[in-house]
């Protein structure tokens, strides 16, 4: 893409109320569909197994302003979120280093309210680094990690297989992969000869992300999970994203 929209300012406004604001922030009375909250909280909850005993070392690739990097740090004792956007790495690291955030909500038109976000309690900002970088092109780390977090990813990457073959080999035997995707394909991010699944002659995305991952992978969870994304008081972006939880074998 010539330009990433996720540097737009008013996007990471919007971003930092999905993942930070609390019902009444991000609610009208227009819009009572509370079920759709807590997206990046439900990405670890749902996809954590109780039954993981090394919890060392934990990555939250595609981590946006990283809210579910804050929850990971409940869990593990090192967790690391990347994500390519400058602006969503700044704004996740002065939440990090400030505790809170201060935003503009959109009502409409030019008219604005002002919020201070908070950082979420009970997490632990030291357990966390925030970086900025590419999931296609990760670094190799000497250790491996135990849990892996892609939210919301595969469909925004120019190459989803190259970054399922790399992220396998760096998964410790028993660690787990959570992928969560509403598979909104667009040539705009990913090419279509590397969609995987979704075109007329392939299977679906679900299917074939399996088909991929069985090799080395065991599928122990399956559901949807959705997401609202506020743009003003009468507009929305309701969606929701396909979950597989995998164990490595």
């Amino acid at each position: 893409m010539s330009k990433n929209p996720y540097e737009e300012d008013q996007i990471l406004h919007d971003y930092l109320l999905f993942h930070y604001g609390k019902k009444e922030d991000i609610l009208s009375d227009l819009f009572p569909v509370d079920w759709a909250l807590d997206f990046p909280v439900k990405c670890i909850t749902e996809s954590l197994p109780e039954d993981l005993n090394n919890r060392e070392n934990a990555l939250d690739i595609g981590c946006s302003v990283g809210r579910s990097s804050f929850e990971l740090s409940k869990h593990f004792k090192n967790v690391v979120g990347i994500d390519y956007s400058h602006s969503f790495i700044e704004a996740a690291n002065k939440m990090k280093l400030d505790g809170q955030y201060p935003i503009r909500v959109k009502d409409h038109g030019s008219i604005y309210s002002h919020k201070t976000l908070k950082s979420p309690e009970a997490c632990k900002p030291d357990r966390i680094t925030f970086e900025q970088g590419d999931a296609c092109n990760l670094k190799q780390n000497s250790e491996k990690w135990d849990f892996v977090l892609a939210a919301n990813l595969l469909c925004r990457i120019p190459d989803p297989r190259k970054f399922l073959e790399e992220i396998s080999f760096q998964i410790n035997s028993g660690g787990i992969l959570a992928l969560v995707s509403p598979y909104t394909w667009m040539t705009e991010y990913t090419s279509e000869e590397n969609w995987i699944g979704g075109t007329d002659n392939s299977s679906s995305s679900k299917e074939a992300i399996k088909s991929l991952l069985y090799p080395s992978f065991e599928l122990i969870k399956e559901q949807e999970l959705p997401f609202l994304i506020r743009e003003h008081r009468r507009k929305y972006q309701l969606s929701s994203s396909h979950s597989t939880v995998w164990r490595k074998k």
